[in-house]
């Protein structure tokens, strides 16, 4: 729990159920411990720690939010390689990163951009190395051994020939009379026992056996339950409340916050059958209700049409080499709106009286929730308590914070404890959608290769909802858009903000999950112009990039590229990784079927092989389903779809195989949990021109007529 007070020694002995454990608190830079000290007694300057038990446990606490991406595993990893721990004696325990867990040197503490191994890769790991030079001093003097003649080996000290002479759990009295260590040497890959070996999840049990919390199984003594009703119409202001409270059925209250109302009482069903009897009444304006789907796109075509708009790249003489093309391509995309879909519906439980601030949630960033609720409250950040869970999907729909705030004002409203929860068609219909986007390019081909490469997208801009007087151009629009891997002698690249009335988010691979299609698309429409194979086109214009070429090389290898040539494929680099996914598709009935895929993967070191596969693959699925499936419209200024029989997902019986490989790497380690996400719209539309010779060129791929 975030509220676990530590005193400020560097090691600590502690009493926990009667069993004597070891405490180590390691995950500040050195240089600040003593800052952190002079702190005070009471702060737990800490955002990860080490405890190891008598009986020879280990404990390790992982503060990134763990929503199925295999976090707990991965993070404990690092600590317990290093500290030579004993794999099987490990538990991992989950805390919320806030206050003074958050690491100094990143002080926006989340679970969000495929960086939490990437971030952690050292620094826990000499939290790990640290513990086990603590261990060494502390046998050598419990043993009358020098130094130098002692080793490790899975949680036991031993002598230089094996013998084993004390456990970890028997130093602790020991250890926790010495200083702390710093400056610590790490192992080499080639001593590596845990990492880069095939590790299964430490949750796998809990979630299995169903003990693992998530936000939904919290129970407190006196809960009250939740139920959320937003007004449909984005910015619309509800004309009736006292009517609508005055239909409460005894024992029940409705309260107004802003752009919602939340009945609260003892059965969520029933506070949601309230609202459900409820007719309110709102106030629009005329440009709300004229807002449409075409009215979007109309505004996002418009947009790409025009010259102009923000420079955000350039390279040579883009619109002058244009002009001496021998041949001019054209092509224009466009990808819908997007909505998360997370499995476990938001929900927040909450306990606010005048005394106390607690939380209990599922949250990709318990730091933004303190902040988000110590304003909406009144209150100072250091009086809020944040109790993270377990989270039943995030991706990036629970950085936000508005769920939290309205269990908030529920429970204030009550001064008790509430379980919120929103249904799942308030989830839908009031997320903060992945922006729809349009984008045009024009390429210009002579001598048989790509000698320009000019484009503009438009869409709307993340970064200016959380900041409205920001007039830099918002990074996520033009991520993979403005930056692409390619060496093309001349480009040039503008991009036009477009406010489209929707509230928009961090969705799952952010920028690039709209940006790599349209650039994978228009790759491929240029490799059919000039008559070449596709994968060699991409070989040619990565010329200069060796581990590119590898890994193309690799792909091309594992699907049997040469072989089959209705394959389609795409590639990218981001998160500080590469990677490129072939498909293979078949028409069937005039339906898409994706029947399989390949993905190879440069992201340096692969912490555990097994979770890193299974990252890839779900966020390939995550991916396929947006490209086959998704889409947000919009009529009369509201969304148009509710639960998930009107957006559906990938089934079990639908997903292809997928064969994940990593290439053997000691590049810098990059990010893995959002790379595969956006390589799967083009790999499987580039399939389907392949075998159809259409060329899909909007999402979702449903919505292209076969007949």
């Amino acid at each position: 729990m975030l509220n676990w007070k530590s005193s400020r020694r560097e090691l600590i002995t502690r009493s926990l159920g009667g069993t004597l454990g070891l405490a180590f608190g390691f995950s500040l830079p050195w240089a600040l411990r003593d800052d952190a000290e002079a702190a005070g007694s009471e702060s737990a300057v800490l955002n990860t720690f080490v405890r190891i038990f008598a009986d020879n446990r280990v404990e390790i606490v992982v503060v990134k939010a763990e929503m199925g991406q295999g976090v707990i595993t991965s993070l404990a990893m690092l600590v317990a390689e290093e500290m030579d721990a004993d794999w099987s004696t490990v538990n991992v325990k989950l805390e919320g990163e806030m206050g003074a867990y958050v690491d100094p040197k990143a002080p926006f503490a989340g679970t969000f951009g495929s960086t939490s191994v990437k971030t952690n890769y050292e620094r826990l790991r000499k939290v790990g190395a640290a513990v086990r030079l603590v261990l060494l001093q502390a046998a050598a003097t419990q043993t009358g051994r020098l130094l130098n003649e002692l080793k490790t080996s899975s949680g036991w000290v031993v002598d230089a020939q094996g013998q084993k002479l004390v456990n970890y759990g028997q130093l602790i009295e020991t250890a926790a009379k010495l200083p702390l260590p710093s400056d610590v040497p790490l192992k080499s890959a080639d001593q590596f026992k845990i990492l880069g070996k095939r590790q299964h999840r430490k949750d796998t049990a809990l979630k299995t056996e169903g003990q693992a919390t998530y936000g939904l199984d919290v129970r407190l003594p006196g809960m009250k339950y939740a139920a959320v009703r937003q007004h449909r119409v984005f910015g619309a202001k509800l004309l009736n409340f006292a009517d609508l409270q005055a239909q409460m059925p005894q024992g029940y209250q409705l309260i107004e916050v802003p752009g919602a109302i939340i009945a609260i009482g003892a059965s969520y069903w029933q506070a949601q059958k309230s609202l459900d009897r409820m007719a309110p009444k709102y106030e629009t304006t005329p440009a709300m209700d004229a807002n449409s789907q075409a009215a979007i796109e109309q505004k996002l075509s418009a947009a790409v049409q025009d010259v102009g708009g923000s420079s955000v790249f350039k390279k040579g003489d883009g619109a002058g080499a244009l002009n001496l093309a021998e041949t001019v391509v054209e092509a224009e995309y466009y990808t819908p709106f997007l909505a998360h879909g997370a499995m476990e519906p938001l929900n927040c439980t909450a306990w606010v009286t005048s005394d106390r601030c607690e939380f209990w949630v599922p949250t990709q960033s318990a730091q933004l929730i303190t902040f988000a609720v110590a304003k909406v409250l009144g209150r100072a950040p250091m009086q809020v308590t944040v109790n993270a869970t377990y989270l039943g999907g995030g991706f990036g729909r629970k950085v936000e914070t508005d769920y939290v705030v309205h269990a908030a004002l529920a429970s204030q409203a009550v001064q008790g404890p509430v379980q919120l929860i929103w249904s799942r068609s308030e989830d839908t219909q009031h997320d903060f959608y992945r922006p729809a986007f349009q984008a045009k390019f024009k390429g210009g081909l002579s001598e048989g290769r790509v000698k320009v490469w000019t484009g503009k997208n438009a869409g709307p801009s993340i970064s200016k909802r959380q900041n409205p007087n920001n007039t830099k151009v918002d990074f996520t629009s033009i991520d993979g858009f403005a930056d692409i891997p390619y060496g093309i002698d001349h480009q040039e690249m503008f991009h036009q903000e477009v406010d489209c009335g929707v509230p928009v988010g961090y969705w799952r691979s952010v920028g690039k999950s709209q940006n790599t299609f349209f650039v994978e698309s228009f790759v491929d429409e240029l490799a059919d112009s000039l008559k070449m194979d596709p994968l060699q086109l991409r070989k040619d214009l990565l010329s200069e990039q060796p581990r590119a070429q590898r890994l193309l090389d690799k792909l091309a290898e594992v699907c049997d590229w040469a072989n089959k040539p209705t394959l389609g494929l795409a590639f990218m680099e981001g998160f500080g990784t590469l990677a490129a996914m072939a498909a293979q598709v078949s028409l069937v009935n005039n339906k898409v079927k994706v029947e399989r895929l390949w993905t190879v993967v440069d992201c340096g070191p692969v912490v555990n092989p097994e979770g890193a596969e299974a990252q890839v693959q779900g966020a390939a699925l995550y991916g396929m389903a947006a490209a086959m499936l998704g889409k947000v419209t919009i009529s009369g200024g509201k969304v148009d779809q509710t639960i998930f029989a009107d957006r559906p997902f990938i089934k079990l019986g639908e997903a292809p195989v997928h064969e994940v490989h990593f290439m053997p790497s000691t590049e810098a380690i990059g990010g893995l949990g959002e790379v595969a996400t956006p390589l799967a719209a083009p790999a499987i539309t580039n399939a389907l021109y392949r075998l159809t010779k259409k060329r899909i060129r909007r999402l979702p791929i449903n919505d292209f007529s076969w007949t």
